[in-house]
Parts: structure tokens; sequence; C-alpha cells
């Protein structure tokens, strides 16, 4: 209903390593009574959820380090996006927890040093839903993510776009060992995901190693979760809908 008001809350945990990466897309947007599927910035829309029952905000810090406490405190120089640039891996734009992202798109953050398994992030505003459209150039990157507070088919989203993207997912994961903020020093690779199933990380040729990353991608894709495409020779437009959710 683009006129309610209200809003929604959903937990989605993350790693807690100072030196690791998480691909995040957010579930919800800008809350206001007018129209739905908003623009939203990260710090309008996540908060430190380690108490569940009580949300706080996040303490942004210009370090490189996040650090525990209450809130917690996450460094703003690894948030970035990557937005149908170019081909080139390396054209991502720093965004800090200020710059506007849109449903759909993903965006980077580092942990914050918790002692817990994990870290527990809160995601809080109006939830998108319906329809979303994303364009992307022949040849050309872009981080995307689950749009939705449910989980993804990636089978059905895949088969939804064959003409305009490669028909193969590709997801992040940084290795547990890893402990250096120096690229060339990273552990961990990019598993895929495509019609045929799930591959095991492969680690690119401008990092030091998969380290003990092991994850492979399944058929439902989680709430949060970002991830690459790739375009396909034409390019075109990237859609999610409602169908492609998983409940």
């Amino acid at each position: 209903d683009a006129t309610s008001s209200g809003s929604l809350e959903r937990d989605q945990q993350g790693t807690k390593n100072l030196y690791n990466y998480n691909y995040w897309s957010s579930p919800v947007g800008t809350s206001n009574t007018t129209t739905n599927n908003n623009t939203y910035t990260v710090e309008t829309v996540l908060r430190d959820g380690t108490d569940p029952n009580d949300p706080k905000a996040i303490n942004w810090t210009g370090g490189y380090d996040g650090a525990s406490g209450t809130p917690i405190s996450l460094a703003r120089n690894w948030i970035y996006k990557c937005q149908n640039l170019n081909d080139n891996y390396a054209n991502w734009e720093q965004i800090r927890e200020t710059g506007d992202l849109k449903p759909a798109n993903g965006f980077t953050l580092k942990g914050s040093g918790t002692i817990s398994a994990d870290q527990n992030y809160t995601f809080i505003g109006k939830p998108f839903n319906g329809s979303i459209e994303i364009p992307i150039a022949a040849n050309y990157l872009n981080l995307s993510g689950n749009p939705y507070a449910s989980a993804l088919d990636a089978n059905t989203f895949i088969s939804d776009n064959l003409s305009s993207t490669d028909g193969t997912l590709y997801f992040w994961e940084h290795s547990p060992t890893n402990s250096s903020h120096n690229i060339s020093d990273y552990e961990g690779g990019y598993s895929t995901r495509n019609l045929i199933g799930g591959i095991g990380p492969v680690v690119p040729n401008v990092i030091d190693g998969l380290g003990t990353s092991s994850r492979i991608p399944n058929r439902f894709i989680p709430v949060g979760q970002g991830f690459f495409i790739n375009g396909s020779t034409t390019g075109g437009t990237i859609n999610f809908n409602n169908n492609q959710r998983a409940f």
C-alpha cells in the first residue's frame, strides 16, 4: 500500500571480521505516505541489531576499523556501490553512509569486531515490493541484490533476465582467516550460481588466496544478500518482481 505510514524491521546477520566485506542489499527504503520503492541511504535504514528488541543508531567512524560496543561502530570508508559503470572491476564508487541507493542496488560493508559469532543488523523502513527495474549495459558489471523482505528464487530471477545478463550470479565470500585491509592480502573468492547449479568460490587474480572460503550458493537468495551481475552482449534491463519471491 503506497499510502502506508508503517515500517518493517528485518534482522539479518553479517560477518563480524573487521577486515571482511559483506555484500548487502536493503529490503527496505525511506518511509513516506505516498510512494513505494524509495531511494535510501545506509544511514537511514541500517541499525545496530545486537539487541533485536532495541535496535540502535550505528556510530559511523572515519577510520578503517569498526569496533564493538553499545552501539557498535562501523567504518564508513568501506561502503561502496558498483552500478553499471563499465566492465572494469576496479570502478567502485565510495558512498559512505550518506550516499543514495536505489532498490536492488548492492553495497559493501565491513564488520564491527564483536565477540559474538556474527553481527546482527536490523533494517528499518518501508519494504520494497512489486516490479523493480535497473539498467545494465552490454558486458557491464552491476552490484545488485535481493531487494525484498523474503527470499529470492535464483532460478526464476535468472530465467527472467537471460536476455540482459550472462545468466550467472556472483557471490563474494571473504575468508574468516582474512586479517588485512590490503586487497593484495585478501583471502576469499567469488562463488557462482546459474541454472545448472552452484559452484564454490574461485580466487580473483588480484588477491592473495582463497583461505578457508568454501560456501556454495543454493537456489534461494537470503534477505539482504548482495551479488554481482554481468550484462549480456546486448545488456538491457534487470527485472525483479514478486513472482521471483519465495516465503
